[in-house]
């Protein structure tokens, strides 16, 4: 019986990082601020259409600085799964490194 290796791989695929880096940035990060922000776009006319006052502009400013604490706190929590992620290719990559010694 022969040894047989398929699909054996290690080490790090740097285009790969980078790649998954946008797509989590594209498709969960700025996917959802957009939807959030359309989202706020129809609360902040269903405010306007129904309520005025300063009441109603006090509540469409603070719908304003939470969404941006939510989006301030989607981009830091991207920057460290960023971090993270360039963390773990570069631990791979001194695996792969080291993993067999050249004699």
């Amino acid at each position: 019986m022969a040894l047989d290796i398929h699909g054996a791989t290690f080490g790090v695929d740097a285009n790969g990082i980078s790649t998954l880096e946008n797509n989590i940035n594209v498709q969960c990060i700025e996917k959802t601020i957009t939807a959030m922000n359309a989202g706020m776009a129809a609360l902040r006319t269903a405010v306007d259409n129904a309520w005025v006052g300063t009441s109603a502009e006090n509540f469409k400013s603070n719908m304003e600085t939470d969404k941006d604490a939510v989006v301030d706190g989607l981009h830091q929590s991207y920057e460290i799964l960023k971090g993270e992620l360039e963390d773990i290719a570069a631990k791979m990559g001194e695996v792969d490194e080291t993993l067999v010694p050249k004699r």
